[in-house]
C-alpha cells in the first residue's frame, strides 16, 4: 500500500517540476491511486472470507467425547474444550463418542450413532 502512495507522490512531484507533462503525471498518479484502492478492497474482502464459521456453528457435524454421563444432560469435550451438552436420543456413558447436531445457546445438542447426513440447523436459522 505504501508503494502506491509513494509512486503517486513521485508522479505528482515530476509533474510539478515539469519533468513530465502535468496531464501525464496527474493521469498516471490517478491510475496508481485507483490500483492501490482496488488492491486494498480485494485484500479486505479476502481477509473477511477467511474466517468461516465461529462459535457453536463451527462445532456442528463434529465428534465429541462424553466427559460425564449424558442422561440426557452432561458435559462433552471437543478440541480440548469442555461444553455443556444434551443428548437427543437416549443416554451416553462417559467416554462415548457422540456427534454434535445443533446448539441452543452454549449447550450443544448431540446424538449417538453415525454422524448426521444433512446439514444441521441452529434454532432461528
Amino acid at each position: 500500500m505504501l508503494g502506491y502512495v509513494l509512486a503517486a507522490a513521485a508522479l505528482i512531484v515530476l509533474g510539478l517540476y515539469h519533468l513530465l507533462p502535468a496531464w501525464l503525471a496527474d493521469s498516471a498518479a490517478g491510475v496508481v491511486v485507483a490500483a492501490g484502492v482496488v488492491t486494498f478492497v480485494r485484500t479486505v474482502r479476502h481477509v473477511n472470507n477467511i474466517a468461516g464459521p465461529m462459535g457453536t456453528a463451527a462445532l456442528i457435524g463434529k465428534e465429541a467425547i462424553a466427559r460425564t454421563p449424558l442422561t440426557p444432560k452432561g458435559f462433552v469435550a471437543i478440541h480440548g474444550e469442555r461444553w455443556a451438552a444434551e443428548i437427543e436420543d437416549g443416554n451416553a456413558l462417559t467416554g462415548a463418542t457422540v456427534h454434535i447436531v445443533g446448539a441452543e445457546g452454549f449447550c450443544l445438542k448431540v446424538r449417538n450413532g453415525p454422524p448426521p447426513v444433512g446439514p444441521a440447523k441452529l434454532p432461528g436459522s
